[in-house]
């Protein structure tokens, strides 16, 4: 899995080859990671499957970034938490974080990437994040952080109920219940009182992210869309 930055009118594609020196490197940078469950992510790098991050002159790039350090690989990174992200920027102008085409992305419900500068939060897998920078390096603005479920072991479930509604079964007391639109904000949220609720699901842009957490936990995920 990976994010990647470019100048807006240069969108990153599956074209794109590192080992190649063509046009397209002048423009793309990318940081690769693989988000895993806590018990397996290690706060450490690890030479032999980690990465540093070499940094190049007049060109925009992406990493993520451990006090003074900047790496361009991560292969266990917690799916709980959240990661800085760092931007090098060559001149001032319009760019771009997506997830290239060519990136394995069927293991995440959600990649959310939050702008502190603007303060939105925006799911890359529905589509590229456009933001105007200045020139320099940035390492406070963007946190990276992933929606992962390999197995559905909660015991939750959600069918349609209706139009614009939701069921969702094997719910516990106390358990939130939150869903975001395309964008990531959040637009309902309740708290279950039962086995079993209806939730009310506004599909803007075709997508909606239900989100269930437990003890402060997250436990189950699921995107939605359109009929």
């Amino acid at each position: 899995m990976a994010v990647a930055i470019s100048p807006m009118e240069a969108t990153p594609s599956a074209d794109y080859n590192a080992t190649n020196n063509t046009a397209a490197e002048a423009y793309y940078d990318e940081f690769a990671f693989n988000a895993v469950d806590a018990t397996s992510a290690r706060d450490y790098f690890d030479m032999g499957a980690d990465g540093v991050k070499w940094m190049q002159r007049g060109r925009a790039q992406i990493y993520a970034t451990s006090g003074e350090a900047r790496y361009s690989l991560l292969s266990a990174v917690n799916r709980d938490g959240e990661m800085p992200l760092g931007v090098s920027i060559p001149e001032n102008g319009a760019y771009t974080i997506a997830i290239p085409d060519n990136a394995d992305t069927s293991d995440y419900e959600a990649v959310m990437l939050k702008d502190m500068t603007t303060g939105t939060e925006s799911n890359l897998l529905d589509g590229a994040y456009m933001f105007n920078a200045g020139k320099g390096e940035d390492n406070n603005r963007f946190t990276l952080s992933f929606h992962r479920l390999s197995v559905n072991d909660s015991g939750i479930s959600v069918s349609r109920y209706g139009e614009n509604r939701v069921k969702v079964k094997g719910l516990q007391e106390d358990d939130i219940l939150n869903i975001y639109s395309s964008e990531g904000f959040m637009t309902n949220s309740t708290v279950a009182t039962k086995d079993t609720m209806i939730m009310s699901v506004d599909v803007h842009g075709g997508i909606a992210i239900l989100e269930v957490t437990r003890n402060g936990k997250r436990i189950y995920l699921k995107k939605m869309g359109n009929r």
